[in-house]
């Protein structure tokens, strides 16, 4: 069975009054509570714990990492008992070795002393990735989180505490050159959502639908962060097998944060946008009667056809450019920022709705307030 690290052997150098110094070198006993934190750009810090025999007086202890990337600079080697009676005198990394840390420390007593010893190393990865399943009805989904780790160093790690930038830790046994899926946790039934929306700048003319949700304990996720990944999805149908619909991907979701899954394009859902009037004012002009400056009277109509048989929850946006006041609207709105509106309507099965709106635009220097 191979180890964590390669053998690594403690040389105990005990310095007496004459020049002659006598060495006794000992294995390095096993490690224990071993530890590895991957963090986001797949940095790993490995933490280990070795009980190691220390003579009263100088001991060197010598580690051997052969053909592993660590970073010598991180390494630490922290005393968790009889702290005030060991020293750590000097850190060197001897000429013409190959991977190779000596450590100079100093003990007031002989002991077996339990170190932690941690550092930092390359060749380990992870990835993660969702599996999203709804029911027939789209009222209901499963959501599958799994994670990829990939262990590109020369040795094998066992029984090892993985921790990632969130979640729990776990415990996982994986050999050298090995890329293993772990299942992180599953959510079974979280209620969901399916919404459309229009958006000219993010989905052109199409309507996007997406299934939402929330990553919250109420709707069945009590995970905390969420990793980010590529989520595949699925719809089962009334025979009981599965479609698949199509992949997005999530970025870091706090907990609380509404998930949006885009679905594709929605085939029975049009929204046709319409200027029924456009009209500049109070025209401004420099000394050589050029126009500088204008105000400007615009109504807008959107068009919504539903040929679904369901009612279908629509989100209309619409971006506003420059400085605008709103005159007159057919539906409540809300305000996203400064250039962005929202509309949410609902539009019955096999049915056609309009929204319509009147804005002013003020001071203009080109254009017209909406230009999508």
């Amino acid at each position: 069975m191979r180890r964590l690290l390669p053998t690594a052997i403690v040389g105990l150098l005990t310095f007496a009054m004459s020049t002659q110094a006598r060495i006794g070198l000992v294995t390095i006993p096993a490690r224990q509570d071993i530890r590895i934190k991957i963090d986001r750009n797949n940095n790993a810090l490995v933490q280990e714990r070795r009980d190691i025999t220390v003579k009263e007086g100088a001991n060197r202890i010598e580690f051997s990492w052969p053909n592993m990337s660590i970073d010598f600079n991180t390494v630490q080697l922290i005393p968790l008992e009889n702290q005030d009676a060991i020293s750590i005198l000097s850190v060197a990394v001897p000429p013409n070795t190959n991977n190779t840390l000596v450590l100079d420390v100093d003990s007031r007593e002989a002991n077996e002393i339990p170190f932690r010893i941690t550092y930092l190393t390359g060749g380990l990865s992870w990835q993660s990735d969702y599996i999203a399943v709804a029911d027939v009805d789209e009222q209901f989904l499963s959501l599958d989180a799994n994670v990829t780790i990939t262990n590109g160093t020369v040795e094998d790690y066992h029984d090892v505490e993985f921790e990632l930038p969130v979640g729990k830790p776990f415990r996982q046994f994986i050999q050298s050159g090995e890329s293993k899926k772990i299942t992180l946790f599953t959510a079974p039934r979280i209620p969901i959502a399916k919404t459309y929306t229009s958006d000219p700048r993010e989905h052109g003319e199409a309507v996007a639908m997406h299934y939402v949700f929330r990553n919250s304990a109420e709707h069945g996720l009590d995970q905390g962060m969420l990793l980010p990944g590529r989520v595949r999805q699925f719809k089962k149908d009334s025979m009981g097998s599965v479609a698949f619909l199509g992949e997005d991907v999530l970025s870091f979701v706090p907990s609380g944060d509404e998930i949006r899954l885009y679905q594709g394009p929605a085939r029975d859902i049009e929204v046709e946008r319409t200027v029924m009037k456009r009209e500049r004012k109070k025209l401004r002009r420099n000394k050589k009667g050029r126009i500088v400056s204008y105000d400007t009277e615009e109504s807008y109509r959107i068009t919504i056809q539903n040929r679904k048989l369901a009612e279908a929850p629509l989100i209309v946006r619409a971006y506003l450019a420059q400085y605008w006041k709103m005159k007159s609207h057919s539906d409540e709105y809300e305000r996203k920022d400064a250039s962005t509106i929202e509309f949410a309507v609902t539009v019955p099965g096999r049915s056609e709705r309009e929204i319509t709106f009147e804005v002013e635009g003020i001071n203009l220097q080109g254009g017209y307030v909406l230009s999508d």
